[in-house]
């Protein structure tokens, strides 16, 4: 009798549990409920003059993007922080960094992120600091891959973006992209019809994406699909670059086109990238 009640309830629970294709069964990046550092929530007086700002998200957005750099050690102020490191921009003069027609065309995102690119850190040094943060809960150290991704320079100032940050992104049929086009027509379709002011998704800002969800949930996006990285130099019959945390095992790396289902490929979109002075 017991075991045939646990058995049901086990099976509600997976029905219950069950969500349509593409979409994410996680907690979107502002909606999350993530304790904030007492130095990272706006006052009531930013948020006030804000609310206009992408339906009174952009607060929260911004909130949880500092609430990370906080947690991976990158503030200045952070015995683990790359020396030299400038203080993290206020909310106002990152909301100045963006147009009025950025913001139009976020509020058309998925679950639209604020990601701030620090100055003085590599890309190799974001991994680092992922690796000392990923939970256990993956089955598998971070996998990373040569050659270097595109984007390891350090710059010289904060620059803010806006990306899609749902857990796991829906096909973008309005673009024209489909699952049954190969990857490289794919990848195509997707540059060919980006907005004025939009770029694609470089391995850092993927990696300071993945941050923000180690922060949520202990570990990084894209637990069911994979995200392609378009920003970087992906138009070749024979590699792509990835990041994916599928099967439990977080990677971003170069993958052989031939070995990835194209049916689990997915695009992120990205705007910004100006320089903040702080």
């Amino acid at each position: 009798m017991f075991v045939a009640l646990l058995e049901s309830e086990m099976s509600n629970h997976l029905k219950s549990s069950v969500v349509d294709e593409g979409k994410s069964a996680l907690p979107d990046a502002e909606e999350s409920h993530v304790r904030l550092a007492s130095d990272c929530a706006v006052s009531e007086d930013v948020r006030n003059r804000l609310m206009n700002r992408l339906g009174g998200r952009f607060a929260r957005m911004y909130e949880l993007s500092r609430n990370t750099h906080r947690y991976f050690g990158l503030m200045g102020d952070n015995s683990f922080a790359p020396e030299g490191i400038p203080a993290f921009p206020d909310a106002f003069k990152t909301e100045a960094s963006f147009s009025e027609e950025d913001f139009e065309l976020a509020s058309r995102y998925q679950n639209p992120s604020l990601l701030m690119r620090p100055p003085k850190v590599t890309h190799v040094d974001l991994i680092s600091r992922i690796r000392r943060k990923h939970k256990p809960g993956a089955r598998g150290e971070l996998i990373i891959s040569a050659p270097e991704f595109g984007d390891n320079d350090p710059i010289d100032s904060y620059r803010a973006y806006i990306a899609e940050g749902a857990c796991d992104m829906d096909v973008d049929v309005a673009c024209g992209d489909s699952l049954i086009l190969p990857q490289t027509e794919r990848i195509r379709i997707f540059f060919d019809t980006r907005e004025s002011g939009e770029r694609g998704m470089s391995a850092a800002l993927y990696s300071l994406l993945s941050m923000q969800s180690i922060l949520r949930q202990g570990n990084m996006i894209d637990q069911r699909f994979y995200t392609i990285l378009d920003d970087e130099p992906t138009l070749s019959d024979k590699h792509v670059a990835i990041g994916t945390c599928m099967d439990g095992v977080p990677r971003i790396e170069w993958m052989p086109q031939k070995s990835l289902d194209n049916s689990r490929g997915r695009f992120r979109r990205v705007l910004g990238g100006r320089s903040i002075e702080t």
